[in-house]
């Protein structure tokens, strides 16, 4: 990775908007929220909305807090200080969420089980953002959950046709949402539950398999990752 830094908002909207038309145009924009004269919001908003730097993707810093309401522009937002582990992993996961593109083009929408609605379970606020961009980027429908409790009761009150699953949340973790998934629908539809984790240990998947899981993808998840495994699990689906 290369990096380019700026003093202000300003001058890095100049130079990344005319970046952006030419060979070398970046990815991502690491943005800090508090500056003077124009903040990191206003920074986010307008590369938004200029269609030069509509797709680069955007990182805030903020030293207060994730923001209880979306900030237009704002791909996902890191609390600082920022751990340089953490800022890696970031990175790897919206750029991941950009996906491959072909010709120009961005990644085909799924053919199957387009508009079905996915159930995100995660306690990371960064994560849910860059999930929900994947899945919305795919022509799917996306709703999160931050705890393991709140997917199991979200469950039981609406229909989803897929459940992205994290593993690692505190309280009630991925595996044992999934087990409670799993005997509150006995006797009827049989939701499909794919498992993301970090862990890449001998034996997880199947882990994630005998507490109910269909399928497992490892973090940071991949765009097209995320497209074959939704478009194999809902055409399944559809063909019972």
């Amino acid at each position: 990775m290369r990096g380019q830094s700026f003093e202000s908002g300003r001058e890095a909207l100049r130079d990344v908007s005319h970046a952006m038309t030419g060979e070398d145009p970046f990815e991502v924009a690491i943005v800090d929220l508090m500056m003077p004269e124009m903040d990191g919001a206003a920074v986010a908003a307008t590369m938004r909305s200029d269609e030069r730097m509509r797709d680069l993707a955007v990182i805030l810093l903020t030293s207060a807090g994730h923001s209880d309401a979306v900030i237009p522009g704002v791909d996902v937002e890191i609390v600082k200080p920022v751990r340089p582990s953490h800022l890696y992993d970031m990175l790897q996961t919206v750029l991941a969420a950009r996906g491959p593109e072909v010709d120009g083009e961005p990644h085909a929408l799924a053919p199957n089980g387009r508009g079905a609605r996915i159930l995100v379970v995660d306690d990371n606020a960064a994560n849910q953002k860059v999930a929900l961009r994947m899945i919305e980027r795919l022509g799917y429908r996306g709703e999160v959950a931050a705890t393991g409790a709140d997917a199991v009761s979200m469950l039981g009150r609406g229909h989803y046709d897929a459940v992205l699953m994290d593993c690692q949340m505190p309280e009630m973790d991925g595996y044992e949402a999934s087990r409670q998934i799993r005997h509150n629908e006995r006797g009827g539809r049989r939701m499909p539950i794919i498992a993301m984790t970090a862990d890449i240990v001998a034996g997880e998947r199947d882990r994630c398999l005998a507490a109910g899981m269909d399928d497992h993808i490892s973090k940071p998840v991949k765009l097209h990752v995320v497209a074959a495994v939704l478009e194999r699990w809902l055409a399944t689906k559809e063909a019972v």
